[in-house]
């Protein structure tokens, strides 16, 4: 009902926003999202110590699919978030047909992630 009568004074392009909004805020309280994968989407890169800067892989695939800035990204996933984001950078050197192609796809959203990422990954 709440959601009704919000979403009555909103334009239509921002209903969506809203419903993304209530929904993690959902998740977020009963733990689905952990606050540091928030922040990572909120914020971007997370502040990163220069052992970590100095261990950073360059960027495995084309500049076209993964630019720079998105390494840096998944690197501070990586280093912030080792327990699901360990490894990740590594995965796309090894098995980089499978990232190409799954990058590729007409539905990435819906095609499951190479290896064995679709099960480390959540949803979020």
């Amino acid at each position: 009902m709440i959601f009704s009568n919000i979403s009555r004074g909103l334009f239509e392009r921002d209903k969506l926003i809203f419903s993304f909004l209530i929904t993690t805020s959902i998740d977020r309280n009963s733990g689905k999202i952990d606050p540091i994968s928030w922040n990572l989407l909120l914020r971007g890169t997370a502040t990163i110590s220069d052992k970590d800067k100095l261990r950073m892989p360059p960027n495995p695939l084309s500049k076209k699919v993964l630019s720079d800035l998105n390494a840096d990204f998944i690197w501070s996933g990586e280093c912030v978030l080792p327990s699901v984001y360990e490894g990740l950078l590594d995965s796309f050197k090894e098995s980089q047909a499978g990232w190409l192609e799954w990058a590729l796809c007409e539905q990435p959203h819906i095609d499951p992630l190479p290896g064995d990422w679709k099960e480390k990954l959540s949803d979020f």
